[in-house]
């Protein structure tokens, strides 16, 4: 049956959670925002928006079940999106920062919306956080599709604002970044700070 009202309060409260802390989008964003402003956020913002609905139905729907059956499945999407994720974080370190229009010629860019639509399938926070939703907040009985839609549509509703919230975290530490230098430290440091999250990400998997 569908979650009442009382079921979706702490299933609302698990969606804002997962979508607000810190992983690789909101690093990615945040590093975004701080060098490009938040306008270059938004192809990346709405990408992910149409992305994560989708892909938590289909995890919900049983493309989990598929990786239990198959997991030379998940291996290969666990080093493909490891490499995107190391090259997104090559890409952070390229970016200029907003020293003028010399200073951002030829300077890496934020994710398109393809790309940020792609990044969501490679990102290992959003498997968790989908796989975690659906196996605590569905009933797996008949009405387990509806279920799903409604996880579904409350993460797609925290994606605007939450996503919003660390692109503009960028765009105000981004006042401060005006020499070079200042610019370089802090992309290295979220740059590293992907890094972390690819390697935390997996230290359960290794201590498993």
């Amino acid at each position: 049956m569908p979650p009442t009202p009382m079921d979706l309060v702490p299933l609302a409260l698990f969606c804002f959670t997962m979508t607000v802390t810190p992983g690789p989008n909101n690093i990615v964003l945040t590093a975004s925002g701080a060098n490009h402003g938040y306008r270059s956020c938004l192809p990346h913002i709405l990408g992910a928006l149409v992305s994560l609905p989708v892909m938590c139905v289909l995890v919900g729907v049983g493309l989990g079940r598929l990786f239990l059956a198959w997991p030379v499945l998940h291996t290969v999407l666990d080093v493909v999106g490891s490499a995107y994720m190391l090259w997104l974080a090559w890409k952070i370190t390229r970016f200029s920062g907003q020293l003028g229009p010399a200073g951002a010629q030829g300077a890496a860019r934020p994710l398109t919306f393809g790309q940020a639509a792609v990044f969501q399938w490679l990102n290992p926070k959003c498997w968790m956080m989908y796989i975690g939703a659906v196996s605590l907040f569905t009933t797996g009985g008949a009405g387990m599709f509806t279920e799903v839609l409604v996880i579904a549509a409350l993460f797609a509703a925290m994606v605007l604002p939450c996503f919003s919230a660390w692109a503009l975290l960028g765009v105000g530490v981004g006042r401060f970044l005006n020499t070079r230098p200042r610019v370089l430290a802090f992309n290295w440091t979220l740059a590293l700070s992907l890094v972390a999250s690819l390697v935390l990400a997996h230290v359960p998997a290794a201590a498993g």
